[in-house]
């Protein structure tokens, strides 16, 4: 029978001192020793005023810098390729080097869900993504400078990491369709 998680084993502990099994956590075993038990509450505004405002905070800005690059992106479709700078009013203009449709990583930007998938998308140069990124605290409107075609140079330099990319993508996805294949012909249970 499989070892209980580490969650479940330290959840499990009832007296004060009491001292777990050994729990296997990825290649390490721990022992879990119980300090204190406080109940469950919840606390009062008095103890949590200065997260919920600071909270709240981040969101409200969060949601104007959103709305600004909204206006921003609404303003910038009606604006001349020439006159963009102008047009920023005082933002700041970012371009990021080059990068591939691999990873999720963009150079400059750092991780935004959905861009590649956006920008790759985009047809011509100079065109306007048709929405607004946000990450953290910043929102941006993006626009694609330029589209390079990989040269045959680019493409054997990197050949054999696309090779293993897409043998562990399939071999992924057989692994998935198997299990959801044996799921379906047999009671599974996860522990």
């Amino acid at each position: 029978q499989p070892a209980p998680s580490f969650g479940e084993a330290a959840f499990a502990l009832a007296d004060v001192d009491s001292v777990s099994e050994a729990v296997k956590a990825g290649d390490r075993y721990y022992v879990i020793q119980l300090q204190e038990r406080i109940a469950s509450r919840v606390p009062t505004l008095d103890e949590v005023r200065e997260k919920v405002t600071a909270a709240y905070r981040t969101d409200r800005a969060r949601e104007i810098a959103r709305q600004r690059a909204d206006a921003l992106l609404e303003k910038l479709r009606n604006t001349p390729a020439a006159d963009i700078v102008s047009a920023l009013e005082g933002r700041e203009l970012v371009e990021t080097p080059s990068y591939t449709r691999r990873g999720a990583f963009i150079p400059g930007l750092g991780t935004i869900p959905g861009l590649k998938d956006v920008a790759f998308q985009a047809k011509a140069d100079g065109e306007l993504l048709p929405r607004v990124f946000t990450e953290g605290d910043a929102a941006y409107v993006l626009r694609r400078k330029s589209w390079k075609q990989a040269s045959e140079d680019d493409f054997a330099a990197s050949k054999d990491e696309l090779m293993a990319d897409l043998r562990r993508q399939r071999e992924q996805a057989a692994l998935e369709e198997f299990l959801r294949e044996r799921k379906a012909a047999t009671e599974v249970a996860y522990n």
